[in-house]
């Protein structure tokens, strides 16, 4: 997909996309926000003898704001997740994460553009206000095609619990 395809397709002046704001820096590489959450990292190891797992790192430059876990904001810098998923034949993303009307926002939209199929879960994720949030889910549904559904809903029609997936 060409820079320019994904360059053309520009978030709306009045989407929810815009309308965030964070009161503090977040996610600043070598930094306590930038950290893999306890819990988490603990999953992740004990998957690495079921699974190779790596590890895709965004926003390394502090003055780029890269929301998306595929590039910056402006695609100038791309990260290694593109590649790393079309190596491993993977056809649909799912997305939990913060915050909505950002780095989930950005991703998931990024991974529309980008082919795959995206689905947001949409307990699975926050944002300031649940005006901005019912508003972005929307957004990602309508404008961009996103599935968006409760982590039950999904796990009902893919007939696991998340735990047995991932325990497999």
């Amino acid at each position: 997909m060409s820079i320019e395809r994904l360059r053309g397709k520009s978030r709306s002046s009045r989407s929810a996309f815009i309308a965030w704001r964070l009161t503090y820096d977040h996610c600043v590489p070598g930094t306590f926000g930038a950290n893999i959450e306890e819990g988490v990292q603990s999953g992740l190891n004990s998957l690495t003898s079921k699974t190779p797992i790596t590890q895709i790192h965004k926003a390394q430059h502090h003055l780029v704001d890269s929301y998306s876990a595929f590039a910056d904001n402006q695609y100038f810098q791309f990260t290694t997740l593109g590649p790393e998923m079309r190596a491993r034949e993977i056809e649909e993303i799912v997305i939990v994460g913060l915050v909505t009307t950002a780095c989930v926002y950005g991703s998931t939209v990024d991974g529309i553009k980008m082919g795959w199929d995206v689905t947001v879960i949409s307990n699975g994720v926050e944002a300031s206000s649940q005006e901005l949030q019912d508003t972005a889910l929307e957004e990602l549904a309508t404008w961009w095609g996103a599935k968006v559904t409760s982590l039950s809903d999904f796990e009902a029609a893919s007939g696991l619990s998340t735990m047995k997936r991932l325990n497999q």
